[in-house]
């Protein structure tokens, strides 16, 4: 798989697919048999590390960061990491509302 600014992965299919219902299907390789995706590489890097088990500790991340990973999550149907990037986007946006909330 290739991303959006050219970083290929090395991923396997069954992994994958295991993880995302949406990834995979409906995509036909490029002449090289890669399948090009639209997010850069910052996101698949941290799409591929949940799918391994390597979690990526999202509460270090920043917000934009967050919610373009829930973007690709939901775009690929990878549904246990759209929800925690939606859960931390939550608990970022309650922490913000508290520091104003006290100024």
């Amino acid at each position: 798989m290739r991303s959006l600014d050219g970083v290929l992965f090395k991923v396997h299919e069954r992994t994958v697919n295991k993880y995302s219902d949406g990834l995979i299907e409906g995509r036909a390789p490029n002449a090289r048999g890669e399948l090009e995706l639209e997010e850069d590489s910052e996101m698949l890097h941290l799409l591929f590390r949940f799918m391994y088990k390597k979690k990526p500790s999202l509460s270090s991340l920043p917000f934009s960061t967050l919610r373009k990973l829930s973007e690709a999550a939901e775009t690929y149907q990878v549904d246990p990491l759209c929800d925690a990037c939606d859960y931390q986007m939550r608990l970022a946006e309650a922490a913000l509302l508290t520091r104003h909330s006290k100024c």
